[in-house]
């Protein structure tokens, strides 16, 4: 059985949405992708109000890639996370995943694409990522399905044979069910320049 220590990525490892701040990357870089910001502006009011899924609202927002080839896309993940600098990561977190107390392996579990993480988990030192699979099919990515919720705990168990989680970390209520399955479990969050972390009570 592993021992697995699991974290969230935006909102815990780091303190935005490396999602959002890609796209902001992405529309600095090459401006006349900003055509695309209507078509994410106009499709959220809806996917706010519940009339698109988060699946939907999610293969609408990455549109300002469309006709991006892997290859390139890439380029741009790695010149965006270039520009960061650690302040934007969880020391302390970052610190346990470089110096853990005992031998359990870090496992990062996101809803952001794997493209975009990939790389960038892997030089923070992270054992394992799960994400979101987006694919490039006829000038499109395309999500099929979203690691997020009780889809993160059918990822991980596909992943590890009866994994024996001892910390999880996320911001994200919809991860309630992963924290409750950790020995210990903690709600992370980034507020006014501050870090804090909670541990939940099972």
């Amino acid at each position: 059985m592993d021992k697995l220590n699991i974290y969230d990525f935006d909102g815990t490892l780091y303190k935005s949405d490396s999602s959002v701040d890609f796209c902001f990357y992405v529309y600095k870089q090459k401006p006349l992708r900003l055509r695309f910001m209507f078509i994410q502006a106009f499709f959220f009011i809806p996917y706010k109000l519940g009339l698109i899924s988060t699946l939907a609202y999610k293969n609408i927002f990455f549109c300002f890639l469309n006709g991006l080839r892997e290859e390139h896309v890439q380029n741009l993940v790695d010149s965006f996370w270039a520009n960061q600098d650690d302040s934007v990561f969880h020391s302390q977190l970052i610190g346990e995943v470089h110096n853990p107390k005992t031998q359990e392996l870090s496992v990062c579990i996101s809803a952001s694409p794997q493209i975009l993480l990939n790389n960038k988990t892997k030089s923070l030192g992270i054992h394992k990522l799960i994400a979101t699979q987006m694919i490039y099919n006829k000038g499109k990515w395309v999500i099929k399905e979203n690691c997020r919720g009780k889809e993160k705990i059918s990822r991980l168990n596909n992943e590890f044979e009866n994994p024996i989680i001892t910390n999880a970390y996320s911001d994200n209520k919809d991860d309630l069910d992963l924290l409750q399955k950790a020995k210990s479990g903690y709600v992370v969050k980034y507020h006014s320049k501050k870090w804090t972390i909670k541990k939940i009570q099972h």
